[in-house]
């Protein structure tokens, strides 16, 4: 199993019965070993004992890859994962893959960080396989970059529509309050399945045979308004 750890740690990834140590966690509860010698002794269950486990290999998350304000901060952070990486097979462990890169760190063309010399090649015979992390970027959810387009669409049915009568409302709290007479159209989607509830009331909209129609009043658990 694998325990929860800290955003700014580096993380040992293990499958089977495992765990990962930060060194300064540890040390803080007293407990002074060092992490790569934790790992070297897992290591070597494995390989020599027939342990029930596997060192599938290193990662670092990119937290902070696409802020430019703080620019030094994943350059510090690569620096410190790399070390623990040198350290890991200077103690005669086989690093089988290395992932550094989320979406951030891929698309923003500031960084250089990623060495492969550095930081795939290794004395034994086999190299380290890279992989990156390619997440929300698949789907063009990630609005800081304005290269990339959503391609993902959510898709509901009409359940029913009615004329609203002006001064007549909808919705949780009497949110929206027709300010005439006006058509409205229930849709079968609702903040249950997933669709936000910070996009009721006019924030939100949706498109209904290529028309544009806002989102009347709050949105519900299983379904929403419209004005058409």
């Amino acid at each position: 199993k694998e325990e929860e750890v800290g955003e700014e740690e580096d993380v040992v990834i293990w499958k089977g019965e495992s765990t990962s140590t930060n060194p300064t966690t540890s040390a803080k509860k007293g407990n002074q070993r060092d992490t790569v010698d934790i790992i070297k002794e897992m290591y070597d269950m494995e390989v020599h004992d027939s342990a029930p486990i596997e060192f599938f290999g290193m990662c670092t998350h990119m937290a902070d890859a696409a802020n430019s304000t703080h620019t030094n901060y994943t350059s510090s952070q690569m620096d410190r994962f790399i070390s623990l990486l040198n350290r890991v097979r200077s103690a005669g462990i086989f690093v089988p893959t290395v992932s550094t890169d989320n979406s951030a760190a891929l698309l923003t063309t500031t960084h250089s960080h990623f060495n492969p010399q550095q930081i795939l090649v290794q004395d034994q015979s086999l190299d380290t396989r890279g992989y990156v992390r390619t997440g929300g970027a698949i789907y063009g959810q990630r609005p800081t970059f304005r290269e990339l387009r959503g391609v993902s669409t959510l898709i509901a049915s009409v359940r029913h529509v009615a004329v609203l009568k002006k001064g007549e409302s909808v919705g949780y709290d009497r949110a929206y309050i027709a300010p005439f007479d006006v058509r409205i159209a229930t849709l079968t989607i609702g903040f249950a399945d997933g669709y936000p509830r910070e996009l009721g009331n006019g924030v939100g909209n949706v498109s209904i045979r290529g028309c544009v129609f806002p989102v009347a009043g709050d949105v519900c658990m299983g379904m929403f308004v419209v004005g058409l």
